[in-house]
């Protein structure tokens, strides 16, 4: 038997070889095939290092496999969840608009039962948009294609339309929100929709868990270059062993009690990444819940990432 010629133009006559398969989960990925011209040339420290070598090997081909994978799944889900987007929305958006306009017309008739009625159809249609939004923008941070689209805001003012949007629901609820603003907070480059969806989502999440008569207060201070935001809520607080998952994908603490889909407070963190700031929680046991999170502050009045479009990778 005789091999190629080498790049020199000699051929290589092989008198002993090594062959170690490339093993994965039991199946054979292919082998590791080790020639030498000389006789008797590969021992037992040769074994190893090539069984080891093929092991790795294996390792390697394997993890490229499961990648493929999962940008394989990664995209049939996308394509999936567009085809949802565009199909669901479009009923949605019909049973929406008849459900406000039967609520006005039960409105103006003094009919309060069927009025009650058409504002829990109200209340699941936008559940389900919302949850359809909150799908899409896991998708898109995961495709990289999330973007945030940044302009100079004024911090308090953000801060209170979003107490002013969440204050019908939390009377509603006998809970009280306030906004809190120390001295004077710097301007901020932001895109304005999407730090109101942090606000919205963090004031939302502290409604659900506090109990009527509690009270909810957001903050705004400076902080070192940074605009500082916080949420504190008087709810029973959150055990310390799941702290550390607070900002997972789909977890939540009570299983039993499933309030959402639990992709907001993930969303909030990508939200956050996206604006160069960081989001962390601080809780304790019947002590109540504070979620806190940074934007930095705008340097100039021409700041260069005005005309940015921030992306999360």
């Amino acid at each position: 038997m005789r091999i190629a010629p080498t790049r020199g133009g000699s051929e290589i006559a092989p008198r002993s070889a090594l062959v170690v398969p490339l093993l994965s989960g039991g199946d054979v990925l292919g082998a590791l095939i080790l020639v030498s011209s000389r006789p008797g040339r590969y021992g037992a420290r040769d074994v190893g290092l090539a069984t080891e070598l093929a092991r790795r090997a294996a390792l390697a081909l394997e993890n490229a496999r499961l990648m493929e994978a999962e940008r394989r799944a990664r995209k049939a889900r996308d394509e999936v969840l567009a085809i949802v987007a565009h199909d669901v929305r479009s009923p949605l958006s019909s049973i929406l608009l008849a459900a406000e306009s039967l609520e006005h017309q039960l409105a103006r008739a003094g009919t309060a039962t069927g009025e009650r009625s058409a504002q829990a159809i109200l209340r699941a249609v936008r559940r389900a948009n919302r949850l359809i939004d909150d799908l899409l923008d896991v998708s898109r941070m995961d495709a990289g294609a999330f973007s945030v689209e940044l302009d100079r805001l004024e911090a308090s003012q953000v801060a209170g339309d979003a107490v002013g949007s969440q204050r019908q629901l939390a009377s509603s609820a006998a809970i009280e929100v306030q906004l809190e603003v120390d001295g004077e907070p710097p301007a901020l480059w932001a895109d304005r929709d999407r730090l109101l969806q942090i606000l919205e989502n963090l004031i939302g999440n502290a409604i659900k868990f506090t109990p009527r008569g509690g009270r909810i207060t957001v903050g705004v201070a400076p902080r070192n270059g940074e605009v500082l935001f916080s949420v504190t809520d008087t709810g029973p607080g959150i055990p310390a062993e799941s702290l550390s998952h607070i900002f997972d994908r789909f977890w939540q603490a009570n299983r039993a009690e499933r309030r959402g889909a639990g992709l907001g407070l993930a969303i909030c963190k990508g939200l956050v990444e996206a604006h160069g700031g960081r989001i962390w929680v601080e809780s304790a046991l019947g002590r109540g819940t504070t979620f806190c999170f940074t934007i930095p502050a705008a340097t100039g009045a021409a700041d260069p990432l005005h005309e940015a479009v921030a992306q999360v990778a």
